[in-house]
């Protein structure tokens, strides 16, 4: 990738430009969330959605949750293994959506999507599933989460084009072993696994992960809470239209440019901070 030569002035004001329309992007992004993405449904477990899962043998809890990630991903609730304390041994627990759904079409590019948190004890792990609603065979579709995810939320991507056009089921299917360490009979369980913003949607969809720095992690630091609310932000409005899309691509292109113009530059910098600065007043609210 080409990246801009820093030293001259109308480079300068090129950066400018691109930090100033995807600011405003974003601004016009947070105020018509209507232009609408294909989103077959979206679960944050507040209020009556809670109404719409249900577990198989009891394990499972929606609340807020004081042990584990110690709160929701988003907003004030989230299910979880257990909302306070470690998970006890030998279960094998589904937390099930109530209501079936059609997966769209291949040519829209079905994904599931979630937000989730874990920290298991050896051999315990937990793994999504989905079901044929006609049947009552579960089949495994991401990969088994064990150990833990690094004391960080993670957001999954799971292609569902293989269930194109079926009416199906989703499940959070956690199994704990008995007597998992070196001595049978001894105690090895952990604070479990939680879920957050569960979504089903179609349409197309844009990778955004890179090993380039980007100006957000150059202001605030790639763990900060601002940072975060970006990222949350990017997948969570940005990526369900077209055109959030293409300024994501946009924003991606040119990071190279701006992060390194932010270094050379005090002024600029503080600059871009302060543009920043207002999209995240706006989002936060």
């Amino acid at each position: 990738m080409k990246v801009v030569n820093q030293g001259n002035p109308g480079n300068k004001r090129v950066l400018r430009g691109v930090v100033f329309v995807c600011t405003v992007f974003a601004f016009l992004f947070f105020l018509n969330q209507s232009i609408h993405a294909d989103v077959v449904f979206f679960e944050d477990f507040e209020g009556s959605g809670v109404n719409d899962w249900h577990a198989s043998h009891g394990t499972w809890e929606v609340g807020t949750p004081t042990s584990g990630p110690e709160s929701a991903y988003s907003g004030d609730q989230c299910a979880a293994t257990i909302l306070d304390g470690d998970y006890v041994e030998t279960v094998d627990s589904r937390l099930i959506r109530n209501a079936s759904f059609i997966v769209p079409p291949t040519s829209e590019n079905p994904r599931l999507r979630f937000q989730h948190w874990y920290s298991f004890g050896s051999r315990d792990y937990g793994i999504v599933q989905i079901k044929d609603s006609g049947n009552d065979t579960w089949i495994d579709i991401s990969d088994k989460y064990e150990n833990s995810s690094g004391g960080v939320w993670t957001r999954p991507y799971i292609p569902l084009s293989s269930y194109a056009g079926m009416e199906v089921e989703i499940a959070f299917y956690f199994h704990s072993q008995t007597g998992t360490s070196a001595n049978i009979g001894d105690i090895n369980v952990s604070s479990g696994w939680y879920i957050d913003d569960v979504t089903v949607t179609g349409g197309e969809s844009v990778t955004t992960t890179t090993t380039i720095q980007c100006p957000s992690e150059a202001l605030y630091g790639n763990h900060a809470d601002q940072t975060e609310l970006l990222r949350h932000f990017r997948d969570n409005v940005l990526t369900q239209t077209p055109a959030g899309q293409e300024l994501i691509k946009l924003y991606y292109q040119w990071s190279p440019a701006i992060v390194q113009a932010m270094e050379d530059d005090k002024e600029f910098k503080e600059e871009v901070h302060e543009l920043v600065d207002g999209v995240l007043l706006l989002i936060g609210e």
